[in-house]
């Protein structure tokens, strides 16, 4: 496989170029959310839930996260990124496309 189709995101994350979709920047920050036990802790929430679902019109600026309260990550949040810290139960959440929700 060539090289040059990968492309390094951030720091152990990399994205295949050639399947590039609408959903790269969800994937991106889902993965960017791992914990210590290497799965990750995010699941998309408020506004990005709302359009990720197709229940409203909205296309907000931030992407909103919500990770569990004793999320810890040793690297400054990103700016794009608005962080809600709640535990959440496995049964209230969604998968879509492999992204929780």
């Amino acid at each position: 496989m060539k090289t040059d189709q990968w492309e390094k995101v951030l720091r152990g994350i990399y994205r295949f170029k050639p399947i590039e979709s609408e959903l790269s920047e969800y994937w991106l920050w889902y993965l960017w959310s791992e914990g210590r036990n290497k799965k990750p802790q995010a699941v998309f929430s408020h506004e990005t839930a709302l359009m990720l679902y197709e229940l409203s019109d909205i296309n907000p600026a931030k992407i909103h996260i919500t990770v569990p309260k004793k999320f810890r990550k040793g690297s400054d949040i990103p700016k794009i990124l608005v962080i809600h810290k709640n535990d959440i139960s496995e049964t209230d959440t969604k998968s879509i496309i492999g992204l929780g929700l």
